[in-house]
């Protein structure tokens, strides 16, 4: 992907389905030939909707109630033409979806168990609920006792008070280049 007003290109190592969104994982590269390690969130072909873009429109808002240490946070929302792609510090990790289909030891499956009920835990300790939790939208890291959250998309903040409607966010919110 090439996104000539913003001046980065984007090259994809490896990706995976989110549904409605791909992820993928690969290099920001810059004017001045810098690189920086990225994950990307766009449309899936079949799902290029307003809808799609106002749900990156919404993680990217989120971006400053968002933690490094248990999120992927986004970095810039890049849109130009028909192509928009959500920019995301990568953390490392894998998907949570690689890792399943075979069995885990007791042990590691506690430690992951721990590490994403622990990023959930300071999500909500944020004032957010996910609202979309599924094993595409964690990573975990080679030590199991780490996983970060992606796939903000349709978080809601939690309501205060007695106003019983939740927070969210449209495209109007898009850094157009």
């Amino acid at each position: 992907m090439f996104f000539p007003k913003a001046g980065v290109g984007l090259g994809f190592d490896s990706t995976w389905d989110a549904g409605d969104r791909l992820i993928g994982r690969g290099w920001l590269s810059h004017d001045d030939g810098g690189k920086t390690r990225v994950l990307g969130v766009w449309a899936a072909d079949s799902h290029r909707t307003p809808a799609t873009l106002d749900r990156l429109a919404n993680e990217y808002a989120l971006r400053e109630d968002l933690d490094a240490s248990w999120a992927a946070r986004p970095q810039t929302l890049l849109r130009e033409r028909d192509a928009a792609v959500l920019l995301l510090e990568d953390p490392g990790g894998a998907p949570l979806a690689d890792l399943l289909g075979e069995p885990m030891d007791p042990a590691s499956f506690l430690d992951v168990a721990m590490a994403m009920t622990h990023a959930v835990g300071k999500l909500h300790q944020r004032g957010l609920i996910h609202k979309d939790l599924k094993p595409a939208h964690f990573l975990v890291a080679a030590d199991p006792n780490r996983a970060w959250l992606i796939g903000f998309g349709i978080a809601s903040r939690v309501p205060r008070g007695g106003d019983r409607k939740s927070t969210r966010l449209n495209s109007s919110h898009v850094k157009r280049s």
